[in-house]
This record gives structure tokens, C-alpha cells and sequence, in this order.
């Protein structure tokens, strides 16, 4: 194939529907069955067995996100004409140090009102945090980093990660995004993803229209990267470079999946070991005004999974249980700002479907400066704690909002946070606000709690968090200390134990009827039930007992008369009848002693 084929080819597989289309393009090239035109993942064997511990889909998406805010720092890094990996002093010192260094600038923190943020902050706890950042800031800064839902012939959506950061030549592709347990990133002290798996986890959960998992890469170096540093260069350096990886199933017993990646191009020892690539000086790889692939970049890399598990028939902007919300509450303290876009004809309207992600933590406490006494949270103090478990100091957020309004804001009644540089590796649900220590059972559903835990480092890191990113080890021994010194905590905060007994009381005088008619209803019914039924009422109800009014005569035969001169109330006959026996004994007893 000539350049301008290649390039085609390339586009015809962005645009895919689903699977099934990328196959048929594939095949038609002659680039599907031929086994010599594929690589082992990570070029080893039985990598999908690190690919199947990715056990949730949304985790596994942040994983590539985590990649793209480090690809959009460590470009900003190359152009400020600092390497990432030197040991220059300029460098930052992690994440919110390289936000704040290379997206804000000194005169904009001076303005920072810091006695108007959410936990009194400092202006250096809060340079980098976005908080101050007004919309028109997060949305330019957003468009570094796009996320897309596209593909309209089946329920799942074909999700669409790119960003504007360092990228990558042919010759190192293999060697950077489709490596694994290589740890590129080690030696840059702002970087997040660390593990080396975020390239890998996310097609396990591809594919789940048509059973064909795969995954869509695309990238070229920033120009500017290569014209600095030297020792950038390649020969390919100026093409862009795209691979597809899919997984193979076992044909026959004892055989396991493996994954796989397209490398049709030989290199100079006539190896097949590089993707296919083509020159262009820009490639329409951003979302817009409804399209998915629209916005030309000179520059960045671009994923699509095919058929995500997310997003299925759902707008990925609207809605309680979003793609939106879910990577919302996934990235609380989000680096950078994410631009959002919906472009599945089914959800598209006049306006343009897309928003702005500042995570779950920047986005409230940005909401809390503009809107203050009218933000959605509860007036509670403090809003922030420190826990301090085995020379760890960890840190934790309170969020509780207003009566009903968690449902909007906590997805899937999550309880706690378990977060590290801003990225959520582990969710707890609402059972420690139920528990009997803490009994919040009456704001549990408005509360969520986000825990710091940065300052765990080294094998205890690695024991607390499963490489997954999903999941705790809730028998390690430093979890159940901080999880009980935070129920400890939350036992013990006056503000939030007087916010639960207030929806208490408002919950009993809800509860009130107060219409008479409804009330006299409500007497006739229960005014018949048994005594001892009668024990298991509200308090304080009082029931009316029931009177009941004789006609003519009734059982006495009184004489009827026009206006009467004698009344008997059967309570006072039967208390006299009561009377009369007791007297009657009392004389027989009488009679016996004398």
C-alpha cells in the first residue's frame, strides 16, 4: 500500500461502526489472518492473563486517561525544554506541581480568594486544584483531553480517548503505549500510571456487541519534542503510526487467549516488528460539534475501544448513571479538566452534546466558591480530617449534600473514596454509615467521604491497592486501621450528628397528618385494634374510644318518655355492677369470721 492507502486506511477504521467493520477492512488488505503480521502484546506471551485482571470497565478507562493527563504534562515538560526523565530541578514534583506550573500562572494565584474555598485552604494547597478556575479556563485547558462516545449500530458505544500530549514515533510505539511491565514512567516523579497496564486492561471489555474485542491506536511526536532533543529523533519521525490489538482465543484444549497486536512493516533487519504508518502533517482525532473525528492535531494519540462496556443506550452526559458521573466520581481530584463528547445520532439535539469533567472533589468545591449558601452540600464543619495510621498522614474530604441530592451526585451509593493523586483505586459502599458506631442512616444516602491516601508508598501501597485499581485488600492490617479510625471520626463530628438528628425531627413532622378528615379516618380504623396491638402505635398517638349510642330503649327497657329523666351510661353500670360484687363478697367474708 502507497502512503495516501495507508492513510485511508487508517481513517475507514476510525469510522468503523463496530468490529465487525475493522475485521472487514483488515481482511480486505490481506493484514487480518496472516499470524506473521501480529505481535505479542507487551511482545510476550500470556499477556492476557495481566489483561484479564482488569475486572472493571471504568476503572480500566481511567487508566487511559490517567496516560493522557501524563502525556499532556510530559509534553508541556519537553516544550519547556526539560527532559521528564532528567534531574533537572525544574522538574515537578507530582502531578498538581506540573498543573500549576505549566497551566496557571503566579499573577492568577494572587487573585484566589482562599477564604471563599470549600476547607480553608492555603494559596499552596490549592495551586493546581482548579478551584478558582472559571468555565472558560477548564473548557480551553479541557481540550487538550477529549473523551467521545460514537459507532450507531449497536447498544454499546465505540469510546473514543485522545489527547494532545508528547505522542509517539513508529519505532518507539512498540516499545512506549504497547509495552507492558516495562515501566516507562518510573523515573518521572509527576507522572501517574506507573503500572504499565493501562494500554492493556480497557479491550477486555471491548467488543461486546459483536464478541470481537479490539482496540484502535494512533499517534505521532509533538515536532517540537523532536526539534529540541535530539535523541528523539528516528528515522520515522515525522509519520504517524497506527496499530490495531485484538485478542486471540484459544483454538484447541489446554491453549489460553492471547493478545495481539498489528506489526506488518518490516524494519531494517527485515523484521516485522513496526505498525503501519503514513505521513500527514495533521489527522482529524478530535470530537466536534456532533462528530467524532472532526478537529484536525498535528500531533497527540488517539484510542477507540470498540463496543466499551459503558454507556450502553445511555447518553454519556446526562443522567444519574453517565459515563459522565462514573468517570466523575473515578478521577475525584482530576489533574486536568476533560472535554466530554456525545456524537451517537440517537442522543444528538440542537445544542452541542458535550461538557466539561473537572472531577467529582474540583468540581464541588468550584461549585461551593461561585454558588456558596446555594451550592447542593450541607453546612458542616469540619469538612476535612487527618488520620494519622503507622507514620502515614492521610487525608480525608467530607461531602454531604442537601436532603435527596446525593442521588444526582453519588453514583451507585458509593460511601468511600479510596483515592491516590486524584484517581480513584478502590469504592466502599455506605455500610460504615450504617454501622452502630456511626448511625448516619438518616444521611447516608447525601454522604460521601474521599480519602486521600498519597502518602502510602513503597509495599504498602502495593498491599492496600490491587494492581487493578479497583479493588482494596481488606485484610491488610493498615485498611481496617484507618477504616476504623474514620468511623472513630465520623462517630465523634457534632455537625454531622446534629444534621442527622434535624432530618430525624423533619422526618417525624413530615410524617404529621394534620387534615382532620384524614385523622377521623384513621381513628374509625384503629380504634377497634386489640390492646396489645394497640403497644406497637407511634408514641403520642392518641386514639379516640369508640362511643357507641343505644336506640328506643336499648337492653335496660327504660320507658320511652318525650323528654327524658333518666340517663344510664353502661360505664358507670358496669362500674357499679363491679361495686356491688365486691361489696357482696366483703359481707359473705363477714358472715364466715363471725
Amino acid at each position: 500500500m502507497n502512503n495516501k492507502q495507508i492513510k485511508q486506511l487508517c481513517l475507514d477504521i476510525m469510522r468503523a461502526e463496530d468490529s465487525v467493520h475493522v475485521v472487514e477492512l483488515l481482511k480486505k488488505n490481506n493484514l487480518w489472518d496472516d499470524n506473521s503480521n501480529w505481535r505479542n502484546y507487551g511482545d510476550k506471551e500470556g499477556s492476557w492473563g495481566t489483561i484479564n485482571n482488569q475486572g472493571n470497565p471504568a476503572f480500566a478507562l481511567t487508566e487511559k486517561l490517567t496516560n493522557s493527563v501524563d502525556a499532556v504534562l510530559m509534553n508541556k515538560c519537553f516544550e519547556s525544554g526539560h527532559h521528564p526523565k532528567s534531574d533537572s530541578r525544574e522538574l515537578p514534583l507530582k502531578p498538581l506541581d506540573a498543573v500549576h506550573k505549566y497551566f496557571e500562572k503566579k499573577s492568577e494565584i494572587k487573585k484566589y480568594d482562599i477564604d471563599k474555598t470549600l476547607f480553608d485552604d492555603s494559596l499552596e494547597d490549592i495551586a493546581g486544584l482548579q478551584e478558582f478556575w472559571d468555565d472558560k479556563k477548564a473548557r480551553v485547558v479541557a481540550e487538550n483531553i477529549n473523551i467521545s462516545c460514537g459507532g450507531n449500530n449497536g447498544p454499546h458505544p465505540n469510546i473514543a480517548i485522545v489527547d494532545k500530549g508528547e505522542g509517539q514515533t513508529p519505532e518507539k510505539l512498540p516499545n512506549t503505549i504497547m509495552s507492558l511491565h516495562v515501566g516507562n514512567k518510573k523515573k518521572i516523579s509527576f507522572a501517574q500510571g506507573k503500572w504499565n497496564q493501562g494500554g492493556s486492561g480497557a479491550i477486555l471489555h471491548s467488543g461486546q456487541d459483536t464478541g470481537i474485542a479490539l482496540q484502535f491506536v494512533l499517534s505521532k511526536r509533538n515536532p517540537i519534542i523532536l526539534k529540541k532533543f535530539p535523541e528523539e529523533r528516528t528515522k520515522l519521525q515525522d509519520n504517524w503510526s497506527f496499530t490495531i490489538l485484538r485478542r486471540d482465543k484459544p483454538k484447541n484444549p489446554g491453549e489460553v487467549s492471547e493478545a495481539k497486536y498489528l506489526c506488518p512493516i518490516e524494519d531494517e533487519d527485515n523484521n516485522k516488528t513496526l505498525p503501519l504508518n503514513f505521513s500527514s502533517d495533521e489527522m482529524p482525532i478530535f470530537a466536534d460539534k456532533g462528530v467524532q473525528f472532526a478537529k484536525n492535531s498535528n500531533h497527540g494519540t488517539l484510542i477507540i475501544l470498540y463496543e466499551y462496556k459503558l454507556a450502553r443506550n445511555n447518553n454519556s452526559i446526562r443522567g444519574d448513571g453517565s459515563l459522565y458521573r462514573q468517570l466523575d466520581l473515578q478521577m475525584p481530584k482530576l489533574p486536568l479538566p476533560i472535554r466530554i463528547h456525545e456524537t451517537r445520532k440517537k442522543f444528538q439535539s440542537k445544542a452541542e452534546q458535550s461538557l466539561t469533567m473537572r472531577g467529582f472533589s474540583n468540581f464541588q468545591e468550584n461549585q461551593f466558591i461561585k454558588l456558596k449558601d446555594n451550592s447542593p452540600l450541607e453546612n458542616i464543619s469540619p469538612r476535612r480530617g487527618f488520620i494519622r495510621c503507622q507514620n502515614y498522614k492521610i487525608t480525608y474530604d467530607i461531602f454531604c449534600f442537601k436532603l435527596n441530592k446525593g442521588a444526582t451526585y453519588i453514583p451507585f451509593k458509593a460511601g468511600l473514596l479510596w483515592t491516590v493523586n486524584g484517581q480513584t483505586h478502590a469504592i466502599s459502599g455506605k455500610t460504615i454509615f450504617l454501622s452502630d458506631k456511626v448511625g448516619f442512616n438518616s444521611i447516608a444516602n447525601d454522604l460521601i467521604v474521599v480519602i486521600d491516601c498519597s502518602s502510602i508508598e513503597g509495599g504498602d501501597r502495593e498491599d492496600f491497592f490491587k494492581s487493578s485499581r479497583d479493588r482494596l485488600n481488606t485484610d491488610f492490617n493498615l485498611y481496617k486501621e484507618i477504616r476504623d479510625s474514620l468511623a472513630d471520626d465520623l462517630s465523634n463530628h457534632t455537625s454531622l450528628q446534629e444534621l442527622q438528628q434535624k432530618r430525624i425531627d423533619e422526618s417525624v413532622k413530615d410524617d404529621q397528618i394534620e387534615d382532620q378528615d384524614t385523622i377521623e379516618e384513621i381513628q374509625k380504623l384503629l380504634q377497634d385494634l386489640p390492646d396489645d396491638e394497640k403497644d406497637f402505635l407511634p408514641p403520642g398517638l392518641q386514639l379516640k374510644k369508640k362511643k357507641e349510642v343505644e336506640k328506643d330503649s336499648g337492653k335496660f327497657n327504660l320507658p320511652k318518655k318525650k323528654f327524658p329523666t333518666f340517663f344510664c351510661f353502661e360505664e358507670l353500670k358496669k362500674k357499679s355492677a363491679k361495686k356491688t360484687a365486691h361489696q357482696k363478697r366483703y359481707r359473705n367474708q363477714k358472715k364466715l369470721i363471725a
